[in-house]
C-alpha cells in the first residue's frame, strides 16, 4: 500500500464558489477623492506594474502615507473575515489605473513563495463606474461581473480567480488591499 493512498472516503459536498462580500459606501465620494489625489503623482507610466503583456498604473500606498486608511480597511478584513482566517496584519496596499488597452488576466493573489501570505484580497472602487467603459471585475471565471459604486468595496479569499477585462473608454481607478497571515494548510 502506497503512503499517499485513499484508503477510505470522505463524502464533502462540492464548494462551486467561496463567497464574496460586498460593503456598501465603506468610502465617501470625498474620501475616494483624496486617496487619488494622494496616488496620482505616483501613477506615471514610468512606474507601470506589469501584468503578462498589460500596463497597469500602480502606486504603492503605505500606512505613512494615509494612515486612517488602513485602519478603515483593517476593521473591514476583521468584520469580514467568515473564512476563519488567521490574520497578522496588511500588506502595502496599491492604486491601480487601467487605462484604454489595459486588464488583467485571471489570477490569484496568495503567493506561497511570499513570507507573509495574502488570505483576503479587498478591491475598493474609487471612481464612479459610469465613467469608463469595459474594465469590469470578474471574481471566478464563471461568476458574473462584480458591479461596485464609487466607494463600495468587495472581498474575497486571495486564493480565487479573478482579473479585469479590457478598459475600452475612460480609467477605472481602484484600491487594492491585501489581509496576510501564517500559509494556509
Amino acid at each position: 500500500m502506497a503512503k499517499n493512498e485513499i484508503v477510505y472516503p470522505i463524502s464533502s459536498p462540492e464548494v462551486k464558489q467561496l463567497p464574496l462580500l460586498i460593503s456598501k459606501s465603506v468610502f465617501t465620494l470625498k474620501e475616494c477623492r483624496q486617496i487619488i489625489e494622494m496616488g496620482i503623482p505616483q501613477l506615471e507610466p514610468k512606474r507601470p506594474l506589469r501584468f503578462g503583456k498589460k500596463k497597469v498604473e500602480g502606486a504603492i500606498v503605505l500606512p505613512s502615507d494615509i494612515d486612517w486608511l488602513y485602519a478603515r480597511l483593517a476593521g473591514l478584513f476583521a468584520t469580514n473575515n467568515c473564512w476563519g482566517f488567521h490574520l497578522s496584519g496588511m500588506q502595502p496596499m496599491n492604486i491601480l489605473r487601467y487605462r484604454p488597452g489595459c486588464f488583467t488576466r485571471m489570477h490569484v493573489d496568495y503567493k506561497p513563495h511570499f513570507a507573509n501570505f495574502a488570505k483576503i484580497t479587498a478591491i475598493v472602487q474609487l471612481v464612479d463606474p459610469d465613467s469608463y467603459v469595459g474594465g469590469l471585475l470578474h471574481v471566478t471565471e464563471e461568476g458574473d461581473p462584480v458591479r461596485l459604486e464609487c466607494g463600495d468595496c468587495v472581498v474575497f479569499p486571495s486564493v480565487v480567480m479573478h482579473g479585469v477585462s479590457r478598459v475600452d473608454k475612460g480609467a477605472r481607478i481602484v484600491l487594492a488591499a491585501w489581509a496576510a497571515g501564517p500559509q494556509l494548510r
